[in-house]
């Protein structure tokens, strides 16, 4: 903790804001929109770093720089968890940031609709970290990522004021989008107040099928047969447990329409476990929160063209298997993304496994895919970073976040902070 992030922490405890020292950096924690502009204008204007989220469960997916004495002060979104506004007829919802995705989604299906994205533990997520992480469930597969369906957001910006872009209706197109730009922005750019989102109908039925291969060849060759049919899957998860991939396939629509497109997708899988309806639902559920397993989420995440995940899962199971690690995978085929989980000892020697990240990264890279760092030690951040810094993504990303918060008053550890 800096003595200036202490200073601030005193100030706003004795001015009735709630503030906690659960780590690193003292948590401030407002009950009231006034609170989050007044301690972003204290910031500013005293040249401190407030690091914007949720509950803070997904910083591993970010450098640790802020962990390290680079911010002042952390502001957690979680009290202002109300919803704003749910419309039923316009198939609409606005929530503060701090709302939880599981209770969001409760809400909306009493008035017959889906939220998306079905993230990993919703009961753990808030609205504006999964914003800020644009973070998309398996439902992905159908609906797409999370920004497509943001309508609308209010959000502090880094001199303590208040800007909204969208609205919340889909037919609401006024100004440039920058809700949308705001997604997976990882708090450089803003402190997101509200969010609107794009609701979809209840399905009637819904159906779960899962088949078991030896390798993940043939199962992302039975998923390429599942894209094949004239079907829209819920979502296509396939997940890589010891000597086993085992591929889901989950339906969701009008009754008679799942039962005929269940029917198609066992013909194909052939030997498939069928599930329907509650036992679909309940599957579907388990089968999401793999992603984030036993409160660790996973060590990597590659993400290419689908036709390149065969090999990228192949090399990444020989790799780790000649130094003695089994790794886990679960990938959305379709978007050509696999998350890669290591056994729990993996980090306890940081060096080695900097080593072991950089050597997978050149052996994945003359495929074009792409390694990025989610849970792992600091050291391997910082070694992949020197590589993924280098792109064009990362030097529009920092020109962004220079118009955005030129005096640098996010300390959001995406970038490296700046004095």
């Amino acid at each position: 903790m800096t003595e200036s992030g202490s200073a601030l922490a005193e100030t706003l405890a004795r001015d009735g804001i709630e503030v906690s020292h659960e780590g690193a950096y003292p948590i401030a924690a407002p009950a009231s929109e006034a609170e989050v502009v007044a301690i972003v204008e204290r910031a500013a204007r005293d040249g401190l770093k407030v690091l914007p989220i949720g509950l803070g469960t997904k910083l591993d997916f970010c450098r640790p720089e802020a962990a390290e004495g680079a911010c002042d002060l952390a502001l957690s979104m979680r009290k202002l968890r109300d919803v704003v506004a749910y419309e039923p007829g316009d198939g609409t919802l606005t929530a503060r940031a701090g709302a939880r995705m599981g209770e969001l989604a409760r809400t909306v299906l009493a008035g017959g609709h889906r939220l998306t994205p079905d993230v990993p533990h919703p009961d753990e997520a808030t609205l504006g970290g999964v914003l800020g992480a644009s973070q998309s469930g398996p439902d992905r597969t159908r609906f797409g990522p999370v920004r497509h369906h943001v309508l609308g957001v209010r959000v502090v910006r880094s001199d303590g004021t208040i800007a909204k872009s969208g609205g919340r209706l889909v037919k609401n197109v006024t100004g440039f989008d920058l809700h949308r730009l705001y997604c997976g922005s990882r708090g450089t750019l803003c402190v997101v107040l509200e969010a609107s989102l794009r609701l979809f109908a209840e399905p009637e039925r819904e159906a779960a099928l899962t088949a078991t291969y030896p390798a993940a060849r043939p199962a992302l060759e039975a998923a390429e047969a599942v894209r094949a049919l004239p079907i829209a899957p819920l979502a296509v998860t396939l997940e890589g447990v010891d000597e086993d991939f085992r591929l889901h396939v989950f339906l969701a629509g009008h009754s008679e329409q799942v039962r005929w497109e269940a029917d198609e997708v066992e013909r194909v899988l052939g030997d498939a476990e069928r599930r329907d309806d509650e036992g679909a639902r309940c599957h579907r559920a388990l089968v999401r929160d793999l992603g984030r397993r036993n409160g660790r989420w996973p060590a990597f995440r590659m993400v290419c063209l689908p036709s390149q995940l065969p090999s990228a899962i192949d090399s990444t199971r020989d790799f780790a298997g000649a130094r003695g690690l089994q790794p886990r995978f679960l990938a959305q085929p379709f978007a050509g993304i696999v998350d890669v989980f290591l056994p729990g000892d993996a980090a306890t020697e940081p060096e080695s496994f900097v080593a072991l990240a950089s050597e997978l990264r050149d052996l994945l890279a003359p495929a074009e895919v792409r390694l990025d760092p989610l849970a792992v030690p600091a050291a391997v951040h910082r070694a992949l970073a020197r590589t993924n810094d280098e792109g064009p993504a990362a030097r529009w990303m920092t020109r962004l976040r220079e118009s955005f918060d030129p005096a640098g008053t996010f300390a959001s550890p995406l970038f490296p902070c700046r004095a």
